[in-house]
């Protein structure tokens, strides 16, 4: 589904500056050359603006497309190499990783196994199919977790696979970082051009915040274990272990 945030010019623009983490309108004037007021027009969804002939300039320091900040067409970045010889392309028109689904465990919340199904008439439609990951390879990057403050979903010495310029969706789970300091994971609840709502990663109530408290948001894909890290330069013909 189409993000419909970008069927403005304001709403465009507004997307790609906290991907940027670009979102003190002043400094973003300074560095294409015009006054603020001209960024905040921009910016204004009340006021329509259709686009600027300083887009190439945005764009260029945004890290998006012109043609798509301009115009809305295609997609807001150069498609990147997926990781996986199988890939397919998702609704967002960012590369996938097609993963196989094989049935369903039950757990409860220490871990433990209650029930397994493989196959049964209930799960049938879900083990038919598979899931298109949004892995987007040179635009992830990975971050070591440090302590139990993320447990049990990603535990100390875990990786958080992130992607900073995916689209975001409700529901998602982001990591903002905050100009005041500090970084947050958190579910998106809703994400607009003059602010966002969150909430806690394990539930609670809700906070919203606003483009000057934020530096930018990076869409979480998965936490996986430091059984995958590599030194640079090491050579393995499977993951590294540790």
């Amino acid at each position: 589904m189409k993000n419909r945030e970008w069927e403005s010019y304001a709403g465009r623009l507004g997307w790609a500056m906290r991907r940027a983490g670009r979102t003190n309108q002043s400094e973003l004037a300074r560095a294409i050359g015009v006054k603020p007021q001209a960024i905040q027009y921009l910016c204004d969804l009340e006021a329509g603006a259709q686009g600027s002939s300083h887009t190439p300039s945005l764009a260029k320091e945004l890290g998006v497309r012109a043609d798509w900040l301009a115009r809305g067409e295609g997609q807001p970045l150069e498609k990147a190499v997926p990781l996986a010889a199988e890939s397919v392309h998702g609704g967002d028109g960012e590369p996938h990783v097609r993963v196989p689904v094989h049935g369903v465990v039950h757990l409860h919340e220490d871990g433990r196994q209650v029930s397994r199904r493989v196959g049964s008439p209930k799960t049938q439609l879900t083990e038919g199919g598979t899931l298109g990951l949004p892995w987007m390879g040179e635009h992830c990057h990975a971050m070591r977790v440090q302590g139990q403050g993320l447990a049990p979903y990603a535990p100390d010495g875990y990786f958080l696979v992130v992607s900073p310029h995916a689209p975001l969706q409700p529901e998602d789970l982001v990591l903002v970082t905050l100009r005041k300091g500090g970084v947050r994971l958190c579910q998106l609840l809703l994400d607009r051009v003059d602010s966002m709502v969150i909430s806690p990663w394990q539930g609670g109530p809700a906070e919203v915040l606003l483009p000057k408290d934020v530096v930018n948001v990076a869409l979480v894909v998965c936490a996986v274990s430091p059984r995958w890290w590599q030194a640079d330069g090491a050579v393995a013909t499977r993951p590294v272990t540790g």
